[in-house]
């Protein structure tokens, strides 16, 4: 069944390729700053877990509508993205540097949880990659630390705060109770959705 599934890699990337196309379509030069803001970072989204290069050039054109319009809820969206970005690409330090020049008393609440999740991913992604006694253990705390923050932020009947609780509990030993909370996140999950990917993930992990 896998098997079948990875033949239609091709299939999958025209599909996103498409969706990609139908969206730089729309750009043009009689767009408002905030609208060509609005579409930059689509397209960001769309590359980020399937191009990196991409990714990166159409989150600094975001950035740079940003500043033009001199909005701070999209510069801190635009940092934040940037920032996960960079760790996913092995860029950590450069990512927790930016993430620090955020200040977090003025941050929108709507972006509490994409902050709490870039610190999270940051030091998730830098421990895995380092492997060692010396920060890795100080990094797997503060994983946790900051995947607890998500959830102060979350809506409590949903599928991304069941997932993160999943997450919580099997990061502290409760591998069990962390089953039943992924179970509870996939209900309803489309299967072609980046949320259900990592609840499978995340329920091969809990029975391994």
């Amino acid at each position: 069944q896998l098997e079948q599934v990875i033949k239609k890699r091709p299939e999958y990337a025209s599909q996103k390729e498409i969706r990609i196309d139908s969206i730089k379509s729309q750009i043009n030069q009689k767009l408002s700053t905030e609208k060509a803001y609005n579409l930059y970072f689509r397209i960001f989204q769309e590359y980020y877990t399937y191009r990196s290069d991409s990714a990166f050039f159409y989150i600094d054109l975001a950035m740079k509508q940003a500043k033009l319009i001199k909005n701070n809820y999209y510069t801190d969206q635009c940092v934040i993205h940037q920032a996960l970005l960079l760790a996913t690409t092995g860029y950590f330090s450069q990512a927790l540097a930016s993430l620090n020049n955020i200040n977090r008393h003025e941050l929108s609440d709507s972006l509490l949880f994409d902050y709490y999740s870039a610190y999270e991913w940051v030091y998730s992604v830098w421990s895995e990659y380092l492997n060692d006694n010396l920060y890795t253990p100080e990094y797997k705390k503060l994983e946790v630390i900051y995947t607890d923050s998500m959830l102060q932020v979350l809506p409590k009947s949903s599928a991304e705060y069941y997932y993160w609780k999943g997450e919580y509990l099997a990061r502290t030993g409760k591998q069990e109770e962390a089953e039943l909370a992924y179970q509870q996140a996939l209900i309803g999950l489309p299967v072609n959705s980046r949320l259900y990917a990592c609840v499978t993930c995340g329920i091969a992990f809990t029975y391994m």
